[in-house]
C-alpha cells in the first residue's frame, strides 16, 4: 500500500529526500559495488533503487533532492569548533556526488544544493511553507528533521529494512513531547557528528523526562531551583551555553523558498537515462527504468523512444565485448560425456546443481567456459613472472599469477571476453568431468570447501593445485559482515544487480569472478586472496576430514558428575529461594529474583521482561546467596548441554569429531567452528583441564599442542611502537606484571597476583574496547577506581592511546581498517549520528586490527605448518586451530621434535614478508590428550 494510502492523504504530497542521508548509506552499504575500471557505484546504486521504488509506489508529482553545499554557514559564525571534528569523506564517496546528480536530473528530479545553510534547513523550510496547503514526506530518518513535524508533516524511509514512518501523533506518543521541543532537546544532549558538546551527563531519556516536566530552556532557567539536584548540578555554570547549543541545532524555516513548478518531476530523456545506466554499468537500474518507462509510471519525453534495453542499444550500435554477456541468454546446452568440449587454457565456472534431475542420485553440473585473456597470458609468459614463480618454488598456475603483487596486474586483463562464453550443463557421474577440469586454466566455483566433501575426487586432484578460485571467500573479502555467503544469496544478488538470469548459474558465477578480482585488485586483496586464504582452504578440509580422537567413556564418566552436582546445586539453589521453580526458565526465573527476592532489576528483554542473563547474575553477585549458586548451575548446565551429552553422539565411526571449520564466519578473519563449535571448548581451571583430557591421539600417537603466547598484545607493541611493550617483550618479561608495576608505581618485584591479575584484564580488556563500567565489573571495584585505572594506563602507555586515536581517524576518513596482512573491514557506523553505532564501531577499528593481525598470523602458521617437508615425512597432520593453538597428530616416536620445529615455524611467521617488531612466543607440548599436551 502506498504511503498517501497508508495515511490518508487528500491533496498531492511534496516529496523532500535528504539526499546526503541515502548517499552516505549506499555508500557504507554497497563499498564492494563498482564498475569495470573500479569507480564506486554503491550509493548511486542505493539512491537510484530509492527513488525508483518511490515512483513505482508514490507516483508523486512534486519531488525534491536536497543535498548539503559545501561552504560555511551561520552555525560556523554561532560556534568556529561547529563540525570542527570530521575528517573529510571517503575519496570514493566525493566521487559519486556528482554522478547521482546528473541521474536524478536526467530523471527529471530536481536537485537542491543548500546554500549558506544546510540540506536540513532547506528541508524545514519546505515543509513549514507548503505543509499548510498539502503533505510533505520528508524522505530520511535524521533525527534533527523531528523538528519539522505536525499534522501534515510526516518522515519516511523506504529504504530500511522494515519501512519507517514517522508521525506527530507517533512522536508525541513515544516522547510526551511537541515537534517544537526538540530543538531543545538536542541542545542538552548535544551531537558529537556536529561537534555541538551538549550539557555533560544528560542522555536522550533524561532531557525527554526534563522537558515532559518544564517545557523549554526558558521555563529550566526560570525554574532553576526546583530542578533535580544531579540535573541542577550538571547545568550549573552552563545556563547560557546551552541557550547557544540551542541555535546551533535549530532548523532554519526560512532559506528556500522553491516555487511548487519547481519541483514537479519533469519527462525523463530516455535515452539520456540509458546512456547515464551504461556509462556506469548498472544493468537492474536499467531494468527499472524501463519498467516503470513502459507502465508509464515515469513520462519520458516525446523525442525519446523507449528501446526496450541498454543492451539493445549496444546490440545495434555493434559494442558486444562485455555487454553482450547482458543480452539475453540462451539457456545452457546439454552435453554428454562423449561431447564435453575443451577447456585447455580457459577459465571454467563450476556450480553443480539439482533443477534438472530427473532420477534419484542423477546429479547434473552446470558449466561455463571463456578464453583466458591474451593480456593475462601474454603476462603468465613473461620472463619475470616465471622466474619469480619459481624464486617462490609456486606451482605454475593462473590464480598464483592473480596473487603476485597488485601493480603488475591491470584492471583489462579482467574484462573476460563473454562474446566468446559458452553454457553447458552435464547430467552423470562427477568423475567423467575430471578431465575437463584438469584441461581448465583456472575453475570458479563457489564454498570449494563444501565441494571437496561432496566430490573426494575434486580434493585428490586439485588440492595442491591452486587453480581453484571460492567465490564465497571472496565475497566475504570484500564484504566480511554480511554473515550470508552462500552461492544462492550472493548469485541472486549479482544476478539482479548486473541484468543477469539465474538460468544460466556458470555464466553468473564468471561474471561474479571478474567483478570480484576487480574489486579485490583496486582495495589491494588479491595477495591475501591468492596467498592465504584460497591455500587455507584445502588445509581446512583437511582438518575437518582428519577429525580428532575422544575417548567416549571418559566423556560419559565426567557426564555423570557433572549431573550429579547439578542436582546438589538445584536443592541448593530451591533451599536459598525458598520455592522449587525450573531454573532452566528464564521467566521463571525472573520472577524468582525480580518479584519474590526483590533483588535489583538491571535491565529488561525485548519482550519487557526482566532479563536474568549472565551479565546481570554477575552485577547482582553478593546480593544474595542464590546468585553464586546460579552462576556455578549455569556454568555445569552449558557443559552438560554443549558438549558432554552431544559430543558423543557426535563421534563417528572412527570414534573421532569431525567439526566444520568456518572461515567465513568473522568480520576480524578470525575462523570460527560449528558442528560442534570446538573454538569455545572451556581452556580455564579444572573443568578446562578435565574437558581437553577427553579429547585423544590415537592408537601409537601423541597430540602436539603449539600455542601462541600473547600474540594480540605483541600485534599492539608492533603496531604502536609502544616502547615499554616493545623492551618487555623483547627481555621476556612477564608483561602483565611489568603493567602492573606501572599501574600500582611500585618496583616490578613487588607486584602481587591480585595485581597482575588487574593489569592482565585491563591489558586485554582496552584490545577489545572494554569501557570503565566493564572493567569495573569484572575487576568487582567501583566505576572511579576503574576510571583511575584506565587513566593511569593511559598516562603510563602514551603511546598505544595515540595509536588507538590514529586507528580511529583513519577509519573515520576511509570507512575501513587494515591488518597487517592487508585484511580490510568496512565501518559504515564509523560516521553514524548514533552515538552507540558510532563507539562500537570505534571499538571494531581496534578490535579488527589487533584481533584480525592475530588471525593473519594464525592462519599463515597453518599453511607454513601444513606444507613443511619435515613435518610430513613424520605424518604428522594438523587436526585442530583453538584461537592461537594449533593442535597436530603425530607419531609417538617423531611428537617432540614435531613439537619443536612447529613451534619453530609459528615463531618465524613474517606476514607479507616481515617479521614483528617484537618476538612470536610459541609454548608447546605434548601427550596423549589435549589436557595433557596444553
Amino acid at each position: 500500500m502506498a504511503l498517501r494510502e497508508k495515511l490518508g492523504f487528500k491533496e498531492e504530497p511534496l516529496y523532500v529526500m535528504d539526499g546526503n542521508a541515502f548517499i552516505f548509506r549506499g555508500f557504507f552499504a554497497n563499498q564492494r559495488m563498482a564498475r569495470s575500471d573500479s569507480f564506486p557505484t554503491g550509493s548511486i546504486h542505493i539512491v537510484g533503487k530509492t527513488v525508483f521504488k518511490i515512483l513505482r509506489e508514490e507516483k508523486p508529482q512534486y519531488f525534491l533532492f536536497v543535498l548539503d553545499g559545501q561552504g560555511k554557514h551561520f552555525r560556523h559564525e554561532l560556534y568556529a569548533e561547529y563540525k570542527a571534528n570530521r575528517p573529510p569523506a571517503p575519496e570514493e564517496l566525493k566521487q559519486q556526488f556528482e554522478p547521482v546528480k546528473t541521474m536524478l536530473k536526467r530523471l527529471g528530479i530536481h536537485v537542491a544544493v543548500s546554500e549558506e545553510a544546510e540540506a536540513d534547513d532547506y528541508i524545514a523550510s519546505l515543509a513549514k511553507k507548503y505543509s499548510a496547503e498539502r503533505p510533505v514526506v520528508i524522505i530520511g530518518m535524521d533525527k534533527d528533521l523531528k523538528q519539522c513535524l505536525n499534522e501534515n508533516v510526516v518522515m519516511w524511509d523506504p529504504a530500511s529494512k522494515e519501512e519507517k514512518i514517522v508521525t506527530m501523533r507517533s512522536f508525541m506518543d513515544e516522547t510526551g513531547l511537541m515537534p517544537e521541543q526538540w530543538a531543545d532537546v538536542q541542545a542538552l544532549i548535544g551531537d558529537s557528528s556536529d561537534n555541538i558538546p551538549g550539557i555533560k551527563g544528560i542522555g536522550e531519556k533524561t532531557a525527554i523526562k526534563l522537558f515532559q516536566d518544564f517545557p523549554s530552556l526558558e521555563n529550566i532557567k526560570e525554574n532553576f531551583g526546583r530542578l533535580p539536584a544531579p540535573i541542577k548540578k550538571k547545568l550549573d555554570g552552563n545556563l547560557e551555553a546551552m541557550f547557544l547549543y540551542r541555535k546551533l541545532t535549530t532548523l532554519n524555516t526560512s532559506c528556500c523558498s522553491f516555487d511548487l513548478q519547481e519541483m514537479r518531476i519533469r519527462p525523463a530523456d530516455e535515452r539520456e537515462v540509458l546512456g547515464f545506466f551504461k556509462e556506469y554499468e548498472l544493468s537492474s537500474l536499467t531494468k527499472d527504468f524501463e519498467g516503470l518507462a513502459k507502465k508509464h509510471v515515469i513520462a519520458v519525453a516525446e523525442n525519446s523512444t523507449l528501446q526496450g534495453s541498454l543492451f539493445s542499444l549496444d546490440e545495434k550500435e555493434g559494442n558486444g565485448g562485455r555487454d553482450a554477456a547482458e543480452k539475453p541468454l540462451p539457456k545452457p546446452k546439454r552435453v554428454e560425456k562423449g561431447s564435453l568440449p575443451s577447456a585447455k587454457n580457459k577459465c571454467l565456472a563450476f556450480i553443480p546443481g539439482t533443477a534438472r534431475q530427473t532420477q534419484p542420485g542423477n546429479e547434473h553440473f552446470y558449466f561455463a567456459l571463456c578464453p583466458v585473456p591474451a593480456s593475462l597470458q601474454a603476462m603468465k609468459n613473461s620472463e619475470k613472472k616465471e622466474k619469480a614463480r619459481k624464486a617462490k618454488q609456486e606451482q605454475s598456475s593462473l590464480f598464483s599469477l592473480l596473487g603476485e603483487e597488485k601493480a603488475s596486474v591491470s584492471s583489462e586483463v579482467f574484462a573476460l571476453p563473454y562474446a566468446e562464453r559458452s553454457d553447458y550443463w552435464y547430467a552423470g557421474e562427477f568423475s567423467d568431468l575430471i578431465p575437463l577440469l584438469q584441461e581448465a586454466e583456472l575453475i570458479v566455483s563457489c564454498d570449494v570447501k563444501a565441494l571437496f566433501h561432496s566430490y573426494p575426487l575434486l580434493w585428490e586432484h586439485f588440492a595442491d593445485k591452486n587453480t581453484l578460485f571460492d567465490l564465497s571467500v571472496s565475497a566475504w573479502l570484500l564484504s566480511p559482515d554480511e554473515k550470508n555467503y552462500t552461492w544462492l544469496s550472493l548469485a541472486n544478488r549479482h544476478a539482479a544487480e548486473h541484468g543477469l538470469s539465474m538460468e544460466n548459474p556458470a555464466t553468473v558465477a564468471l561474471s561474479m569472478f571478474e567483478y570480484d578480482v576487480r574489486q579485490m585488485e583496486g582495495r589491494s586483496l588479491l595477495s591475501l586472496m591468492a596467498e592465504l586464504e584460497m591455500p587455507l582452504v584445502s588445509v581446512l578440509f583437511a582438518m575437518e576430514k582428519a577429525g580428532i580422537q575422544v575417548n567416549v567413556g571418559a566423556l560419559f564418566e565426567f557426564l555423570e558428575e557433572v549431573r550429579d552436582e547439578l542436582d546438589v546445586l538445584t536443592d541448593k539453589i530451591y533451599e536459598a529461594a525458598g520455592t522449587t521453580f525450573n531454573i532452566r526458565s528464564g521467566k521463571q526465573l525472573s520472577d524468582i529474583l525480580f518479584k519474590k527476592l526483590d533483588l535489583p532489576m538491571a535491565k529488561s528483554t525485548k519482550g519487557g521482561q526482566a532479563s536474568s542473563s549472565q551479565d546481570v547474575l554477575e552485577k547482582l553477585a553478593g546480593t544474595h546467596p542464590v546468585i553464586e549458586a546460579l552462576q556455578e548451575f549455569r556454568k555445569l548446565e552449558k557443559l552438560r548441554s554443549t558438549y558432554l551429552e552431544p559430543l558423543p553422539k557426535m563421534t563417528g565411526a572412527d570414534s573421532r569429531i569431525h567439526t566444520s571449520f568456518n572461515q567465513t564466519g568473522t568480520g576480524t578473519g578470525r575462523l570460527s567452528s560449528s558442528n560442534p563449535n570446538l573454538q569455545n571448548i572451556p581452556v580455564r581451571g579444572e573443568l578446562g583441564r578435565r574437558m581437553r583430557r577427553c579429547f585423544v591421539a590415537r592408537e601409537g600417537h601423541l597430540l602436539v599442542s603449539a600455542d601462541y603466547s600473547q600474540v594480540e598484545l605483541r600485534v599492539l607493541a608492533h603496531c604502536s611502537g609502544d616502547m615499554t611493550l616493545r623492551t618487555a617483550f623483547l627481555n621476556n618479561e612477564d608483561i602483565h606484571a611489568r603493567t602492573a608495576a606501572l599501574l600500582y608505581d611500585i618496583p616490578l618485584e613487588n607486584v602481587t597476583q591480585d595485581m597482575r591479575r588487574h593489569a592482565k584484564t585491563i591489558n586485554f580488556g582496552l584490545l577489545y574496547g572494554m569501557g570503565q563500567r566493564k572493567l569495573s565489573q569484572d575487576l568487582h571495584i567501583g566505576m572511579q577506581e576503574a576510571k583511575r585505572f584506565m587513566e593511569v594506563y593511559f598516562e603510563r602507555f602514551q603511546t598505544i592511546k595515540e595509536f588507538y586515536e590514529k586507528v580511529e581517524n583513519f577509519a573515520r576518513e576511509h570507512a575501513y581498517v587494515v591488518t597487517i596482512a592487508g585484511r580490510q573491514r568496512s565501518l559504515p557506523d564509523i560516521m553514524s549520528n548514533n552515538h552507540q553505532a558510532r563507539a562500537m564501531a570505534e571499538r571494531q577499528s581496534i578490535n579488527t586490527l589487533i584481533q584480525g593481525s592475530a588471525a593473519d598470523i594464525i592462519k599463515l602458521a597453518m599453511l607454513a605448518v601444513h606444507r613443511d617437508k619435515q613435518l610430513k615425512e613424520w605424518n604428522a597432520r594438523l587436526l585442530l586451530q583453538i584461537h592461537d593453538e594449533l593442535i597436530l597428530e603425530v607419531p609417538e616416536e617423531h611428537a617432540e621434535r614435531a613439537g619443536k620445529c612447529v613451534a619453530e615455524i609459528m615463531m618465524n611467521i613474517a606476514p607479507l614478508g616481515k617479521r614483528l617488531s617484537v618476538p612470536l612466543l610459541v609454548e608447546y607440548g605434548v601427550g596423549k590428550n589435549w589436557g595433557q599436551a596444553h
